[in-house]
């Protein structure tokens, strides 16, 4: 290759990096589809891939003002919603761009060169983890084998998904009245000086924009009540735990770390406090009603009955929770000192019945799929659905009250112990549930079809990758130490995608 225009130093590239960056921001408020395919820790943003594979490919005998008309900078909507010009970009390189040969050794979910892909290069992504190996065949491959197809079957076959679960499992989250959306816990304790039975929760909105909480009663037998209501910003701010500590709601004495971690840990004690039902005008909240305990309990017991069966079919992950890769930026306690000690133990019996049975579903469904390849690539996407939905609907979401919506698990990268957690109603639409992420997965793969992206994935490591096979071009980023510990924060997907694919990779 020739010297290429991103070695060149002048105030245009000085400018030209200023308004990248730029875009790159607005980026992160209008993300591209291929974003919300699934969470990834560490996502380059599009505008970035573009300019550097642009800048990279191009001689330095070009300007950067040559460049500026196929990054889509300045126009009305996201610079990757255009897509760059491959004819005028065959000009600017001197044709040579399909010669040119460009890797990612540590890719990812693939985004460093997704745009290098865009413009026609010849890409070859790699990475370690399995997890990001589907990702880029999701992303890179498959669409562009079958085209707009792929996306009218999985809508299809991933609504035929949720009609099933709907059939089997809506009975559990029937109630009178106004359907419920999200249910919201507290875990709780017993204060080791009174008895009390204590729920956790640092404060006390359900909606901060109206003004909407939850009040603690004493009740009788050292338990409480939970009411509903407007509060003040003092009442709100009212807390049972901070800083690790807690507060008794009777004798107010201080209780420690070390008794919340070994009492969740012993009694795994939880209660439900609020239901997040569907209003004329949006949501409105209401009190666990005798109906909504029953329904719980119903899901409880149907778990407990087939158990046996769900083990022998390989439906719950029973794989150790291991937690010491979580990285040295956790903000929350790890998940082990509560006693968590295996996958399946992060959800409640509702949430794991469901997983179960999506699961099942979906392996029943793929299995009719008379052509084995087009099936991989179907059960792709639907394992790719619940793995989505298992980050919105587990006891590591939890309750955004500015925003009125679920905040999936991985907010803070790693699965962590919320003491407030939100179960999401999965045949609702609203935030987190199966319809919401089925849309998400379709409009990935049309946004890739239409992109027109290829390459080729390999799963492995670039410490093994053959010498004889030169590339013109690296572009990638690294992994930095132990910021991101992928290996172990991914086997949070990783045990339910295993379930599905295994007879298929």
């Amino acid at each position: 290759m020739d010297r290429a225009l991103i070695e060149e130093k002048s105030v245009d590239h000085l400018k030209l990096f200023a308004d990248v960056s730029e875009e790159a921001r607005k980026e992160k408020l209008g993300r591209p589809p291929i974003n919300e395919i699934l969470y990834w820790w560490t996502r380059k943003p599009l505008i970035v891939s573009r300019a550097i594979a642009l800048l990279s490919t191009i001689p330095s005998s070009r300007s950067i003002k040559d460049v500026r008309p196929l990054l889509g900078l300045g126009r009305e909507k996201r610079a990757f919603t255009y897509q760059p010009n491959r004819e005028i970009f065959e000009k600017l390189s001197s044709g040579n761009n399909r010669k040119i040969k460009v890797f990612d050794p540590f890719a990812g979910a693939g985004n460093l060169l997704f745009e290098a892909a865009r413009l026609g290069l010849d890409c070859t992504l790699m990475d370690y983890n399995p997890v990001a190996y589907i990702l880029m065949k999701a992303v890179f491959e498959y669409p562009r084998k079958y085209g707009e197809k792929l996306a009218d079957d999985v809508k299809n076959y991933g609504e035929e998904v949720i009609k099933r679960a709907r059939q089997e499992l809506e009975r559990f989250y029937h109630r009178s009245g106004r359907k419920a959306l999200h249910y919201l816990w507290c875990w709780c304790i017993r204060c080791p000086y009174c008895g009390q039975r204590v729920p956790l929760t640092n404060q006390m909105w359900l909606d901060k924009k109206r003004k909407i909480g939850y009040r603690f009663l004493l009740a009788d037998n050292d338990n409480f009540d939970v009411k509903i209501g407007r509060l003040s910003e003092s009442e709100a701010g009212g807390y049972t735990q901070k800083g690790g500590k807690a507060i008794c709601l009777r004798c107010k004495n201080t209780i420690s770390y070390e008794h919340i971690t070994s009492d969740i840990s012993r009694r795994k004690d939880r209660e439900l406090i609020a239901i997040v039902v569907k209003g004329s005008t949006g949501k409105d909240y209401e009190e666990p009603t005798k109906e909504d305990y029953e329904s719980f309990q119903a899901a409880k017991e149907e778990l407990q009955r087939r158990w046996k069966s769900l083990i022998s079919e390989d439906l719950i992950p029973c794989e150790e929770l291991r937690e010491s890769g979580f990285g040295t930026h956790a903000r929350h306690s790890p998940l082990r000192n509560y006693g968590f000690t295996k996958w399946y133990e992060f959800f409640n019996e509702r949430q794991l019945l469901l997983m179960s049975t999506l699961l099942k579903a979906i392996r029943n469904i793929c299995s009719g799929i008379e052509d084995r390849d087009y099936a991989k690539a179907v059960i792709t996407y639907l394992a790719i659905m619940l793995c989505k939905h298992i980050n919105y609907n587990c006891i590591g979401a939890g309750w955004n009250t500015s925003y009125i919506k679920v905040s999936p698990a991985l907010s803070f990268r790693s699965p962590s112990m919320v003491y407030n957690f939100a179960e999401t109603n999965p045949l609702e639409k609203t935030s987190g549930s199966l319809q919401g992420m089925l849309k998400d997965v379709v409009d990935a793969v049309r946004f890739s079809v239409g992109s027109r992206v290829n390459g080729k994935i390999l799963l492995g490591s670039a410490m093994g990758i053959d010498q004889k096979n030169c590339f013109d071009l690296v572009i990638t980023d690294p992994p930095y130490m132990d910021d991101v510990s992928y290996a172990e924060l991914s086997e949070f997907f990783y045990v339910w995608l295993i379930r599905l694919l295994r007879q298929y990779y």
